[in-house]
């Protein structure tokens, strides 16, 4: 290094995001996709709680996303809603090919907006655009209810890894800054990389 060299050290900010949406929607698929670069074409059921991190590099500033993976089955819905209090960020994923998973989405929004309000960016995610001719759920018909529910769309594929880094860039870029979809400085992320990982699990039962 030379003695004119700087080292340049970029803030971190970490952020609460929390995954929302019914069961086998594709919430796990994603996270995992996005984290480990992975699709496991087993079906597990999140039981309760799961907790991953990773952090994206920005321009000018680190932003760590701690992901909350709740589950989606009905009996685990009120846990989940526990654990929106504290988001600044809700992804609600629904599965394109299922219209009961659709039409769960409002359900799953007015849970965030009743814990938080307004203080809390809410992004609906339609997964499963590799099953385009299964599909239930037109495009149009899922950016008609986010800008209804005044929410942010995308739809992406998991298993093909279609749009999953470019989605979670912008939940980065919007959690770090309101106005941050409209800034350059999103449209060049030097770098996502997991600085660390974890897991945890919390079924909800005390085992």
């Amino acid at each position: 290094m030379e003695a004119n060299d700087e080292i340049v050290v970029l803030e971190m900010t970490k952020y609460k995001l929390v995954f929302l949406g019914q069961g086998s929607a594709g919430k796990t698929s994603i996270i995992n996709r996005f984290i480990y670069s992975r699709f496991d074409v087993l079906y597990h059921p999140t039981l309760g709680l799961d907790f991953l991190s990773k952090s994206v590099y920005l321009e000018d500033r680190v932003v760590n996303l701690q992901i909350w993976d709740t589950a989606g089955q009905e009996k685990f819905k009120a846990l989940a809603a526990s654990y929106v209090r504290d988001c600044v960020g809700a992804i609600v994923v629904y599965d394109i090919t299922s219209r009961e998973s659709f039409d769960s989405v409002r359900d799953w929004v007015e849970i965030v907006r009743e814990k938080r309000g307004d203080e809390a960016s809410i992004f609906i995610v339609g997964n499963k655009i590799d099953l385009e001719a299964a599909r239930k759920v037109d495009q149009v018909e899922g950016k008609a209810l986010a800008e209804e529910l005044g929410c942010q769309f995308d739809e992406v594929s998991a298993k093909q890894d279609a749009n999953i880094a470019s989605m979670m860039k912008k939940v980065a870029c919007s959690l770090a800054d309101e106005e941050a979809m409209e800034d350059t400085s999103c449209d060049n992320v030097a770098a996502i990389d997991t600085i660390y990982e974890t897991s945890g699990k919390d079924s909800g039962c005390g085992c």
